[in-house]
């Protein structure tokens, strides 16, 4: 898999709490103490809480299931603003993390089974293109098979994004 530096212009955004601003995504870098992927920062800043409209199933391979599987996107985490739904927050995820989740993880998304998409820097916190693992929430940390790795970069992610 290779990632690409050029984000894929041919999928429709919305969200149900607007936009953002800048400050507010700086915000949470500082707060956290990584860097966010370009991109997911210009998503999030237009579009809060983002979900994408028209191809928002992924494809991969599940070390939960050890088999190929097909998840849904969902919704990307708000990171501020007007926001009544409390659980789709990025407050809310850092604040009631998983058992067994890695501190070095960081959800940016919920899918509908509830299994959390991360960015990885376990690596690197400072790396601002951390690999995308996917946190199965019903599998058993330390197991191994708790974390299946996406892509190696957000927009590589983006890149596998279908419709289902």
């Amino acid at each position: 898999m290779k990632g690409s530096n050029i984000m894929r212009n041919d999928l429709s955004w919305d969200s149900y709490w607007g936009s953002i601003d800048s400050s507010i995504v700086d915000g949470w870098e500082k707060r956290i103490g990584v860097k966010f992927p370009r991109d997911y920062q210009k998503i999030v800043e237009k579009y809060n809480g983002a979900y994408v409209l028209d191809k928002e199933a992924y494809e991969f391979y599940s070390n939960f299931s050890q088999s190929d599987a097909t998840h849904e996107l969902g919704l990307m985490h708000a990171l501020g603003g007007d926001v009544d739904s409390v659980t789709e927050t990025m407050e809310w995820s850092l604040e009631h993390k998983p058992f067994g989740f890695p501190s070095e993880l960081v959800s940016f998304a919920r899918d509908g089974g509830g299994n959390l998409l991360c960015f990885d820097y376990r690596d690197n916190k400072y790396n601002s293109e951390p690999t995308i693992v996917l946190w199965h929430i019903d599998g058993q940390p330390g197991s191994g098979r708790e974390l299946s790795c996406i892509a190696f970069t957000f927009n590589e992610f983006l890149d596998m994004l279908i419709e289902e």
